[in-house]
């Protein structure tokens, strides 16, 4: 097992044990429900790769990269609706925006099972010693997807953020910021590795770090306590 194994194992552990802690300290709250279902996502995101970059074939790869072809593209509408609900913003048209958001995952996966339609494959990084995806020729439509719906739902908490009067919320939503800004950043480098461009793939480490900052404000500031 290599580095980039290992930050995976730890993202999707870390992932998903924050998903039960928050549901299950709350589960009726419709914010810690949405965070539980974001964090399987996540989690489901980081052991599908740890399953390819341990692979030892091929056909081994392709079986793990079902996992995220089937939860990746759900993060987006997820992550809109959390943002959207911790800054009381889920009516009118932003819940259309979200309900769209489903819809158009739910059409990605559908077509992405089928074929290469958003990940053509996987191919073997010699220079790093482990299997990585492919894009497909319809991944730029994806990149736009994320760049909106992380976009928006970054937009609402910074306006959150500015506009609120209570000191431990403004605290919650700057660790949000914090933690969702590194975990971005991040997820940057796996883009870049997937379009041939050779960069250390560093997604599933800053997941670790967006995680621990997550826990932070849930010690510190009670965030979806």
């Amino acid at each position: 097992m290599n580095f980039y194994s290992i930050t995976c194992l730890l993202a999707g552990i870390i992932n998903l044990l924050l998903a039960f802690f928050v549901f299950f300290n709350n589960p009726r709250r419709s914010l810690n429900r949405v965070f539980f279902i974001l964090g399987l996502c996540l989690s489901s995101w980081s052991f599908g790769y740890l399953g390819i970059s341990i692979s030892g074939t091929e056909d081994v790869a392709l079986y793990w990269l079902v996992l995220p072809k089937i939860f990746v593209p759900f993060i987006l509408p997820t992550f809109l609706l959390f943002s959207l609900i911790i800054t009381e913003n889920y009516k009118g048209i932003n819940r259309k925006i979200c309900v769209f958001g489903y819809i158009f995952s739910l059409i990605i996966v559908t077509f992405d099972l089928k074929g290469e339609f958003i990940v053509q494959g996987v191919k073997f990084v010699h220079e790093y010693g482990f299997y990585f995806t492919v894009v497909g020729r319809f991944h730029p439509l994806f990149d736009l997807a994320s760049i909106f719906f992380t976009g928006y739902g970054m937009y609402l908490l910074g306006r959150r953020y500015k506009i609120t009067k209570d000191i431990i919320e403004k605290s919650q939503l700057r660790c949000l910021l914090v933690g969702v800004s590194i975990g971005l950043l991040g997820v940057t480098t796996n883009v870049l590795l997937e379009l041939g461009i050779r960069v250390y793939p560093l997604g599933h480490l800053a997941k670790v770090f967006y995680n621990l900052v997550i826990i932070y404000a849930i010690g510190k500031y009670r965030l979806m306590l």
